[in-house]
């Protein structure tokens, strides 16, 4: 059960003797879907600088502060939320939780580190555009959700994060991160009044900062049909199709994440025996699900030869419409289930995974152990629910298609 602390934040506390570590996640309800779209980017830089200065600290004196205590530290944002997580022994942990609260509550966003790190920040986004993968991946959740920030990149635009500056940052870091409620998540060798007071201690009460769990809110996006034919420098053709799907929490999201692993969820899955292994038309292909907070996405995708391509991507319709028109055999689910069961377990191995995991439902104002109940969802999935999905969410797809320049028309 969680308990909301008087600064703010829901906590999670999970013992766990069994290896002598702890982990902190720290989540807040502020990310880069709220942000303006004018300033893409701003959440997910604001993230990475947090450990790049403070008022008595640099960016090398953090830097071998961490790794004087062996801790492992990491912070970034996403479209729903920014978070910062830390590991260390159990011995070093209340130091390295004291560390990261400092960044947390205390960074000063230094001209010279922006300048430092901006450059970088560039260059990653310019590499993910050269990337046919990524390039297709980016326009599809744009033909799937925009102009609902979901179709925005939480990482920003060269033009837009070229831009951002310290007050920019800091004000972001003032009026989102500090005031936004949260949850915090300590996983490992500690108890609870322990843990208790270190978060207490730690990440004390910010003016404003609201006094309630996170709540899970509603938007409704109408699925429409789309295709998009981008020509590029490139020697082989990509396809992706994609759907928009509920958000994380959903009674539908376990089928659905059944019926993703059935079509291209590994060497055994349809897709990849059918398109790559029968009819030699893949180099790359697969399906998945992504779940965030208010809607998600179901998504197929190919890597093919140019000549190929037109007949790569009617195979994944047909055995998108298969899924809508034919019963799963009971080898196929046993296959998804258990693939998706094991996966979701390996998933959650260390401290650091199980904190992340728990922080993550609570903001979602889920219960922190969440993922049992959708293991269970999981493990229950029918041929029915498969088929009931499928007739539901894969109807109206968006297509991105990207061919070499000297295609001909």
């Amino acid at each position: 059960m969680a308990e909301l602390l008087p600064n703010g934040f829901l906590l999670h506390h999970e013992e766990n003797r069994a290896a002598p570590s702890v982990a902190c996640s720290l989540l807040v309800g502020a990310g880069a879907r709220d942000e303006d779209a004018r300033q893409l980017g701003l959440t997910s830089f604001m993230a990475k600088m947090l450990d790049r200065g403070t008022a008595s600290r640099g960016a090398s004196a953090i830097a071998e502060a961490f790794e004087d205590l062996g801790a492992v530290y990491g912070a970034a944002a996403g479209l729903d939320a920014t978070g910062l997580s830390v590991q260390a022994l159990r011995e070093d942990f209340p130091a390295a939780l004291a560390l990261a609260g400092e960044l947390f509550l205390g960074a000063t966003f230094p001209w010279d580190e922006i300048d430092r790190l901006k450059p970088r920040v560039i260059a990653d986004l310019k590499a993910r555009e050269d990337r046919t993968p990524a390039f297709a991946m980016k326009r599809l959740r744009a033909a799937l959700f925009l102009p609902h920030a979901y179709g925005r990149p939480a990482e920003g635009e060269e033009e837009t994060v070229r831009e951002l500056g310290q007050r920019d940052l800091a004000l972001r870091h003032r009026d989102h991160l500090l005031t936004t409620a949260g949850t915090i998540a300590i996983v490992g060798d500690i108890g609870l009044g322990e843990a208790r007071d270190l978060a207490l201690r730690h990440f004390p009460l910010s003016e404003g900062r609201a006094r309630r769990p996170a709540i899970r809110a509603e938007v409704a996006l109408a699925p429409r049909a789309s295709r998009q034919v981008l020509r590029r420098a490139v020697q082989q053709g990509f396809a992706a199709m994609g759907f928009v799907a509920p958000g994380f929490g959903d009674a539908d999201a376990a089928p659905l994440a059944v019926a993703a692993n059935i079509l291209g969820g590994g060497m055994s899955s349809r897709l990849f025996t059918d398109l790559r292994d029968r009819r030699g038309l893949a180099y790359a292909v697969g399906c998945s699900t992504v779940f965030q907070q208010l809607h998600g996405y179901f998504y197929t995708y190919i890597g093919t030869r140019p000549q190929t391509l037109e007949e790569a991507e009617k195979g994944l319709w047909e055995h998108t419409v298969r899924l809508r028109e034919e019963v799963v055999g009971e080898e196929d689910l046993d296959r998804a289930r258990n693939y998706l069961t094991g996966n979701y377990l390996r998933a959650m191995e260390t401290n650091r995974d199980r904190a992340g995991v728990a922080a993550a439902h609570l903001l979602y104002g889920y219960p922190a152990e969440f993922h049992l109940s959708y293991l269970e969802q999981v493990k229950a999935v029918t041929s029915r629910d498969v088929m009931r999905v499928a007739n539901r969410y894969l109807l109206d797809p968006c297509v991105v298609v990207v061919e070499p320049e000297s295609s001909s028309d």
